[in-house]
């Protein structure tokens, strides 16, 4: 089995990272925040809209990943650009990259 990509030309090659295959990343968090690093954050919603009036903001790029399992054992991820600031956690998602349904979750 082979994985592929296309690329336009022009193209920032070092965003090419956010078109990998979701069998490569690592679903710890139902929500989670995944920097341009690789590291791993979770967030809520709820949790970081409290913090968000206060804060000066020190954003970085990525991907906002929201897992979700049913009780058929399938479950669906959505990937979105996002960014999260660094000083307080709230996540910030952008557009859908792309959503991912599968018949049995592997997470």
């Amino acid at each position: 089995m082979d994985d592929f990509s296309f690329m336009l030309d022009g193209m920032d090659e070092s965003k090419v990272k956010m078109f990998e295959p979701l069998k490569e990343m690592n679903i710890v968090y139902d929500k989670q925040f995944v920097d341009e690093k690789g590291e791993i954050y979770p967030y809520s919603d709820e949790e970081t809209i409290t913090t968000y009036r206060s804060c000066s903001h020190d954003f970085v790029s990525g991907t906002a990943n929201e897992h979700t399992k049913y009780s058929d054992g399938s479950c669906k991820v959505i990937v979105y650009r996002a960014r999260r600031c660094n000083i307080c956690g709230y996540v910030n998602r952008d557009d859908v990259i792309k959503t991912v349904t599968y018949k049995v979750c592997p997470h």
